[in-house]
């Protein structure tokens, strides 16, 4: 529909794919380093690393996910990030007899919560699932839960919804439970020669896939940015302009969409069900402006 197949891949693999090329350009990584300040000169920006090592550059970049170090550091006020209502869960496994599937995507809205499972080519299954759950857990709370517990808690949650959920829930060995949060609005994304992309500045709720590909799209407007203007200041100023209504609006839609995934009555059931089918080519083509859109 956008121009280019659905490719499914596990991030893991990109991340490498994108770490080797980053060598293989004499990039250096370096590893096991935490952030705990940063400086700033007319000139520079250094980081300063919990092990008190430095790093001093032109300027800095932190594309560091949405607890970011480097948001907290040039805005120790900034609005905290925000729990959404639903818990994730997920995972992969295998099965047999599904080569029906392979290359498939299939989302079900259940009785009591929403499923989503791929099928790999390879025939492994990539799985998740959204709970309801209305109270943000305390910082350790999920990871007193264990597997064979949140096993019967899915399985229960999933027991009058189609085949075959059950038997992918059964035959996980390993299960990932975590909140999901978004970033509803950071008013400035630059401080001096520091500036923030992704997840960073705008993390967004995965519930229409856009969280790596707005990170993406950053990188590219930032690149134009800083190779176009004069300094780096009126770069990052330039980036934010061109890039937050749009990435707003899109935190806004997949919040939308992940509220839809809470548990409705018998009679909100009713009626998405019914009008689920005629609503999904309407659906599709409203979201033309968030999967067809083009970096100028």
């Amino acid at each position: 529909m956008y121009g280019a197949e659905t490719v499914q891949l596990k991030r893991g693999l990109l991340n490498k794919a994108l770490r080797n090329v980053a060598i293989e350009e004499g990039i250096k990584i370096e590893l096991g380093k935490k952030l705990m300040a940063i400086t700033q000169t007319e000139q520079s920006a250094t980081a300063i690393f919990d092990d008190a090592t430095t790093a001093t550059a032109d300027f800095i970049i932190g594309c560091d996910g949405i607890h970011s170090a480097t948001r907290k550091a040039i805005f120790p006020n900034a609005p905290n990030i925000a729990y959404t209502g639903l818990l994730s869960t997920g995972g992969f496994t295998k099965l047999d007899n599904v080569a029906d599937l392979y290359g498939s995507i299939r989302m079900t809205f259940g009785e009591k919560s929403f499923f989503a499972y791929a099928v790999s080519n390879l025939g492994e299954i990539w799985w998740f699932n959204n709970i309801s759950h209305a109270k943000e857990p305390a910082r350790n709370e999920l990871n007193t839960i264990d597997m064979s517990q949140l096993k019967n808690t899915l399985l229960e949650l999933h027991k009058n919804d189609p085949k075959p959920i059950a038997d992918i829930i059964k035959s996980a060995d390993a299960i990932e439970l975590y909140p999901i949060y978004d970033i509803p609005f950071l008013a400035n994304w630059h401080k001096g020669r520091v500036c923030l992309i992704g997840d960073a500045a705008h993390a967004t709720a995965p519930h229409i896939g856009q969280g790596a590909s707005l990170a993406l799209e950053d990188t590219i407007v930032l690149a134009q940015c800083i190779r176009d203007l004069a300094t780096v200041e009126t770069a990052f100023e330039k980036f934010q302009s061109v890039r937050q209504a749009r990435v707003q609006k899109i935190v806004r839609e997949a919040r939308k969409v992940g509220d839809s995934k809470t548990v409705p009555s018998k009679f909100q059931q009713f009626f998405r069900d019914l009008l689920l089918p005629f609503l999904v080519k309407y659906e599709a083509k409203k979201m033309d402006w968030v999967y067809s859109y083009k970096v100028n």
